[in-house]
């Protein structure tokens, strides 16, 4: 739409965000404003689902360990433990998938060998070592693998 009304109009859509027709100076320094206020709702979109992401993951962790402590401690046939054992299980996996989806969603990676930045794909992030913070993925450019 923003493309269309400046058409119309015979603005850019700067002019058309900031309400005011701009000079080539006040215009460059309007373009970049715009960039950084867009690039730190990113960056706060992307830590605020790293943070669902990690609530997700420690709730269904306890929800699934609960379940099977639960069947432990209750006297109830084998069959019952059993399927209650499976449901803690898909809990779990289920729970895990989201926060995976959640975090891989939340950002782009940045190769530190050829300066590549890329979203990888989901077989990618989940076969991938990690540590809390960082994951090895292979670059789809270059193709070396590091902790990013």
């Amino acid at each position: 739409m923003l493309q269309i009304l400046s058409k119309l109009f015979d603005v850019s859509i700067n002019e058309l965000l900031s309400g005011v027709r701009l000079d080539e100076k006040h215009y460059k320094e309007n373009a970049e404003e715009y960039i950084v206020t867009d690039l730190m709702k990113k960056r706060n979109e992307a830590k605020k689902r790293l943070t669902v992401s990690c609530i997700v993951a420690l709730v269904t962790i306890l929800a699934g360990l609960s379940i099977i402590l639960l069947s432990a401690l209750l006297s109830a046939p084998i069959w019952l433990k059993i399927i209650c054992i499976v449901f803690s299980f898909i809990i779990i996996i289920l729970g895990v998938g989201v926060c995976c989806v959640l975090t891989v969603d939340a950002g782009v990676y940045e190769c530190p060998v050829c300066g590549e930045k890329f979203v990888p794909s989901m077989k990618d992030f989940i076969g991938g070592a990690h540590t809390l913070t960082k994951r090895k993925l292979k670059c789809p450019k270059c193709g070396k693998k590091n902790f990013l």
